[in-house]
């Protein structure tokens, strides 16, 4: 749909950040590594045009979530190393976002959900979760 876009300029067919968060969180259901690294690479691509300038293209809580799902799903095919390295990321990077005032990158129950489910294996795992929760606890209770 991009590479459409690119070639028309046809506003009609340019995907939005919901066509993105669509396709993201349909990946975050087929289950494999693969598939949640095409998640996370199509939440990249939405940061880099956002980063462009394309403010419709802000990346929000809820493509973030979805990546932290596909990584959830893909536990058993990706390892439970590849997974956590990868959630972390993702859920430190999103409560950063938070602290510095992004709002729309506040993680959600949903999103603590996904995360736990994926770090459940991993030694520090559900620690370092706690930790993040706790952090944006304190941001919405000042």
């Amino acid at each position: 749909m991009e590479e459409r876009y690119r070639q028309t300029a046809d506003w009609d067919i340019k995907p939005d950040a919901t066509a993105y968060s669509t396709v993201i969180n349909a990946w975050s259901e087929v289950g494999t590594e693969l598939a949640a690294l095409r998640a996370e690479r199509l939440l990249g691509r939405m940061e880099e045009l956002y980063d462009d300038g394309d403010d419709e293209m802000k990346p929000t809580i809820i493509p973030v979530t979805a990546c932290i799902k596909a990584w959830s799903n893909a536990a058993d095919d990706a390892g439970k190393d590849v997974v956590a390295e990868h959630v972390d990321e993702l859920l430190s990077t999103a409560v950063e976002k938070y602290e510095s005032g992004d709002d729309s990158m506040r993680p959600t129950d949903i999103t603590f959900s996904y995360a736990t489910k994926a770090m459940l294996n991993d030694t520090y795992g559900p620690d370092r979760i706690a930790v993040l929760q706790d952090r944006v606890i304190l941001k919405t209770s000042v």
